[in-house]
């Protein structure tokens, strides 16, 4: 019956949902009673600039309870087609939202951020522009420093920008494990 199928399908929203929004509620209530603005005042980027990644990098390890839900009306490949959604949310969030975000909070606390962010913020298209510049123009030493991006190592950006797509892709594979 497609209307129950469809509601059992919602069943997999519904549980990574009610997962990722208690985790994320706790890492913030936990970051609300222990660390201190950083600016020196509390504002809405203090709150609000982790937000993406910590829902980015939850979605994945969520959908294993999606699986869970659904191991007994669907099979594995309804399971991980619809696990894709969630792929590409976690993909969205870490790669744009957050980087994104995390910009926009330290231009705020007045930060120097042409220093720190000589190509913008840290999208896969500012890390590529960034691991080209570094490949045109290498630095006698590498560093991994924050105050001088432009010595970062060429092959530790691009681990940055695959390892994205390797977090979000993961979804899939959660569940599937939840599934079974």
């Amino acid at each position: 019956m497609p209307g129950q199928e469809r509601g059992e399908g919602l069943k997999f929203n519904a549980a990574v949902t009610a997962w990722v929004g208690a985790l994320v509620g706790l890492a913030l209530s936990y970051r609300l009673m222990t660390g201190g603005p950083l600016g020196g005042s509390w504002s809405i980027w203090d709150v609000a600039y982790p937000l993406p990644g910590w829902t980015g990098m939850f979605l994945p390890f969520a959908s294993f309870a999606g699986g869970l839900a659904l191991h007994k009306f669907f099979s594995p490949r309804a399971v991980a087609i619809r696990a894709v959604p969630v792929v590409a949310l976690s993909y969205c969030l870490l790669a744009y939202a957050l980087p994104i975000a995390e910009y926009q909070a330290r231009s705020a606390w007045d930060r120097e951020v042409a220093i720190e962010f000589p190509f913008g913020p840290r999208t896969p298209a500012g890390l590529r522009a960034q691991r080209s510049a570094v490949q045109a123009d290498p630095p006698a030493n590498y560093s991994l420093s924050v105050d001088r991006p432009l010595e970062h190592p060429p092959n530790w950006l691009t681990y940055l920008i695959h390892s994205l797509v390797v977090i979000a892709g993961f979804a899939v594979l959660a569940a599937l494990l939840g599934h079974l």
